[in-house]
């Protein structure tokens, strides 16, 4: 009996050093979270995805040309800028751009939800940098789960960079507010 207890005694031991270990969060020095650029007016993007609604919703709801037609669009956006962690921008096969963008938990479940309930809709995504523009659309094909909204982006090269550019500029900077659960 004296045996098994040592042995229980040791394994407890064992087990509470490991969870501490754990536990233990690295520290960030404040450099570490500061942005290498300030954001301002000029430098900075956003970027609002609104979903496809019907047209008799009233006041809820918005008419906007985008591509070549024009669309009834929820007037609240799905997602912003505010819900981005890392926006990514590459060349396509066919000479175009497109945008990947890494969400925050709540954009996560936000476009887990909206793209399971409403397959085969669309979400139509604009940003301004400085002027507003409609740059994509993302058609609702399959549940997105894993937390990132790739899009082909409708605008010139230059221009798919400094969007990128700036929502790391504001994802940078929202940083400091964002919780560990955020990610």
């Amino acid at each position: 009996m004296r045996i098994r207890s040592n042995l229980f005694n040791i394994i407890l031991s064992l087990a509470c050093a490991g969870v501490f270990v754990a536990c233990e969060t690295p520290s960030r020095d404040k450099k570490d979270k500061e942005p290498k650029i300030k954001p301002t007016k000029e430098n900075i993007s956003t970027i609002r995805c609104h979903v496809e609604a019907h047209p008799g919703d009233g006041n809820r709801t918005m008419l906007a040309t985008v591509g070549q037609g024009e669309m009834v669009l929820m007037a609240n956006p799905l997602i912003s800028e505010a819900n981005v962690v890392r926006a990514e921008a590459w060349n396509t096969s066919d000479n175009g751009v497109a945008i990947r963008l890494v969400l925050d938990r709540i954009g996560r479940r936000e476009l887990l939800m909206t793209s399971g309930a409403m397959r085969g809709a669309r979400m139509a995504i604009s940003s301004q940098y400085p002027e507003q523009k409609w740059i994509g659309i993302v058609v609702f094909d399959r549940v997105m789960q894993d937390g990132t909204l790739t899009f082909v982006c409708h605008t010139p090269p230059e221009e798919a960079d400094r969007i990128v550019k700036g929502l790391n500029i504001v994802a940078a900077e929202l940083e400091k507010d964002r919780d560990e659960d955020d990610y």
